[in-house]
């Protein structure tokens, strides 16, 4: 087995392993009529901010998902559904096979 074949198959036995950080997510992209699961890492990073109106909150996600996975290029401001609900790609990066996709979501 070379490097590539290792890096990829601890994608799924270390990172995108249920059982320890990735949970299953219902996607779709605009482009398909049907949501598919997978795989991701999710994070919210939503921040409580105050200012002198009161409290505005940050909706911001970070997913990492496996490139094949996804089965679709991305590109910042393209709109993607997750779980049922609407998030805009803001900004990703790639990775030894996975996207780092930065979503944001209206309130």
């Amino acid at each position: 087995m070379n490097f590539a074949e290792m890096v990829d198959a601890d994608i799924y036995n270390v990172f995108l392993n249920t059982e320890e950080f990735s949970e299953n997510k219902d996607i779709k992209f605009r482009s398909k009529d049907e949501y598919k699961t997978i795989k991701v890492i999710w994070t919210d990073n939503t921040e409580k901010l105050k200012d002198e109106d009161g409290v505005v909150y940050l909706k911001e996600y970070l997913m990492s998902v496996k490139i094949s996975d996804l089965q679709e290029e991305i590109s910042e401001n393209q709109k993607i559904y997750i779980d049922h609900k609407l998030y805009l790609i803001t900004a990703f990066e790639e990775e030894s096979g996975m996207y780092h996709i930065t979503l944001t979501r209206g309130a």
